[in-house]
């Protein structure tokens, strides 16, 4: 089967070029995503009845906004210093920042990427949120956009939070695993999501980096790929939502970056 899906998913070949900055950085947050996602995936279900898919949506782009920030603090912030966890965000600090963005109250349809036009089938296209809240929880996170509202209090009180992101963000094992992740410096690299899952993630991945420095580019790659996997047989529903939504947290954050690209 594999064999068989990587002959399917390779078909795109593009000259290969020198990959602008902020296409390097969202390589890493394609991956965070996918991550985060996994972890929903690991004890949603326990917290009740379809709970799963929510944490994924939650722990997906909060950790794909924590891996951007340490690949752009690598590549631009900051490239000539040593690596230092220590300067990096904690999980409370990302936990603060998803605070933020839900007491802003913002809509997320208006930060979907404008550069980067994504094709998406109409039962789909809802997933493209994912890559405005990996955005708008980035920029929170690098501009310290950090609420000082606990979280109890923006659950219970202000109902800020739904139930469900309140049992998610207040999960000890969510804390545990961003902490493991870190401690383990696993960010960037594949998660079990299925033999399939997992090669057609990689081809995607080197589709991009092999491909040259033009946006036009990427996005013709993306929209590529998400034709296929969302018509594919060899997905389940959740495989397939998992990875269209790591492509648009590509996109996001590629346009995100964008302002580096010529520096």
């Amino acid at each position: 089967m594999m064999e068989k899906q990587q002959e399917k998913f390779s078909f795109i070949k593009i000259d290969k070029g020198k990959l602008k900055r902020g296409i390097t950085i969202a390589l890493e947050d394609c991956w965070g995503l996918l991550e985060g996602a996994s972890w929903g995936l690991q004890f949603g279900s326990y917290l009740g009845p379809n709970t799963a898919v929510i944490a994924a949506s939650i722990l997906g782009p909060l950790r794909g906004a924590y891996c951007s920030y340490k690949a752009a603090n690598y590549e631009i912030i900051s490239p000539d210093t040593t690596e230092n966890n220590s300067s990096y965000p904690t999980f409370n600090d990302c936990v603060e920042a998803y605070i933020y963005m839900r007491e802003s109250g913002l809509d997320f349809n208006e930060y979907l990427p404008k550069k980067i036009s994504l094709e998406l089938p109409e039962s789909k296209r809802d997933l493209m949120i994912a890559g405005a809240k990996h955005n708008l929880l980035l920029e929170n996170i690098k501009e310290n956009k950090l609420s000082s509202t606990p979280l109890s209090v923006a659950a219970i009180s202000k109902k800020i939070l739904t139930r469900e992101e309140f049992m998610i963000l207040s999960n000890p094992k969510a804390r545990k695993l961003f902490n493991k992740a870190e401690s383990n410096n696993t960010s960037g690299n594949p998660f079990d999501y299925g033999t399939v899952a997992n090669e057609v993630i990689s081809l995607y991945k080197e589709a991009i980096q092999n491909s040259s420095s033009s946006y036009r580019d990427v996005q013709h790659i993306s929209n590529r790929y998400i034709s296929e996997i969302t018509s594919t047989n060899e997905l389940n529903e959740e495989n397939i939502d998992y990875l269209t939504s790591s492509i648009c947290v590509l996109a996001s954050s590629s346009e995100y970056w964008q302002v580096y690209d010529n520096q």
